[in-house]
């Protein structure tokens, strides 16, 4: 397989029933900046442009080329998650034009309009929508995959189209083992060379790390998108869409919370010491509102099925699902100071004071979450022990 070109993408365009259909002359631009495809947008030269999305997944990763192979059958789960999901809650994901198996590539909306969530959070941006968006979009896609929503035969099918094990293994690979054992593959500052080194000797940590791997490769309960971070979800005032599914697999439900809450943790944690003002107060809040407007929702979708009758069960269900996510979150925080892939937030700070800072509170709080995830028994219980995190660290 080649990779496309910029005039092959327009050629391919001019034969699709696509948003571009009348737009005549077409130009084209690769836009991609991620780890894993190459990205183009397509626009026509109407006095009122239109555009469309075209991704290409090649045999390998992109970020580092011919010599790390990686299967073209990622675009297709990717694809696959994006229709099912778009079934159950359409609003929040982007139309899907065409998909094309041999050339490995969707022809999508673009979400040009849109900001990625971590690029607002990084400019102090609040959303007053974004947890009612969230809770539903979670309730709904994990409440109608799952056993509580779907047939067991619906949940064999999922498990075996979106089985996806070259990526999980990457998944289990880069969060939940690499970044916690010598390997050429973690790239972390020398500043914290001595916390690192007892990251590597702690046996009670690495413990409760293969506890939540192997409720990651074990627990079957939902279709869940499997890399939920702020750079999946892409949002207006009054709007918001979930990208990038290549992840995609039938899992844990905690999972993609959990990484969703790290994300916003690691927002906080850049924030909490460059600013006098409220927004790390917001952004622990808006962690609390989105899982208060999950927990709601799923509840609420659970009550209206006819045979449900305990609701003690479902209780336990959601804390674990809470006590999971949490968990997990430690580890996604982990290893984005550990690991290879740091994210934005922490890589825009040029002060090294400053990030080894960012990064060793980071290590802190990540640390306690895995090992203490069953003390948090609701959502508040975490936003408060975060709060009180500097104050316990001293200066961070």
């Amino acid at each position: 397989m080649k990779q496309l070109t910029e005039q092959k993408v327009i050629d391919l365009i001019e034969t699709l029933p696509t948003p571009l259909s009348n737009e005549g002359y077409l130009s084209c631009e690769e836009i991609g900046d991620g780890n894993m495809n190459y990205v183009f947008r397509v626009y026509g030269r109407s006095n009122k442009p239109k555009s469309i999305i075209v991704k290409q997944a090649l045999p390998f990763m992109r970020s580092v080329g011919p010599s790390w192979p990686l299967s073209t059958t990622r675009i297709e789960v990717e694809y696959k998650l994006l229709t099912y999901y778009h079934s159950i809650c359409s609003c929040f994901i982007p139309d899907l034009y065409y998909f094309n198996s041999e050339l490995s590539l969707i022809v999508m909306e673009d979400l040009t309009r849109y900001q990625l969530l971590r690029k607002g959070l990084m400019k102090q941006e609040r959303y007053a929508h974004l947890p009612s968006y969230l809770g539903e979009f979670l309730a709904n896609v994990l409440f109608y995959t799952s056993e509580y929503g779907s047939s067991e035969h619906e949940i064999k099918e999922m498990n075996t189209i979106f089985l996806n094990r070259e990526m999980c293994k990457i998944t289990e690979d880069f969060i939940f083992t690499f970044p916690f054992i010598e390997n050429p593959m973690n790239n972390y500052s020398d500043r914290i060379q001595d916390v690192v080194e007892e990251i590597y000797q702690d046996r009670e940590l690495h413990n409760e790390i293969k506890k939540l791997k192997q409720i990651f490769m074990t627990e079957k309960q939902a279709l869940i998108h499997g890399d939920l971070h702020t750079g999946s979800i892409m949002i207006k005032q009054n709007e918001m869409k979930i990208i990038d599914g290549e992840f995609a697999f039938y899992g844990p439900i905690g999972f993609d919370i959990g990484v969703f809450f790290a994300n916003i943790l690691i927002s906080y944690v850049c924030h909490v010491n460059a600013t006098l003002s409220t927004y790390p107060s917001y952004l622990l809040s808006l962690m609390e509102s989105v899982w208060e407007s999950f927990e709601y929702r799923f509840l609420q979708l659970i009550k209206k099925q006819s045979d449900f009758n305990s609701q003690e069960k479902v209780v336990f269900f959601l804390q674990s699902i809470l006590n999971e996510s949490i968990g997990f979150a430690g580890c996604e925080m982990l290893r984005r100071v550990l690991g290879t892939s740091s994210v934005e937030d922490i890589e825009t700070i040029k002060d090294e004071e400053k990030r080894e800072k960012v990064e060793r509170f980071m290590i802190t709080i990540g640390r306690q979450l895995v090992l203490y995830k069953d003390n948090f028994k609701k959502i508040r219980n975490l936003t408060e022990f975060v709060e009180k995190q500097p104050r316990r660290c001293g200066e961070v």
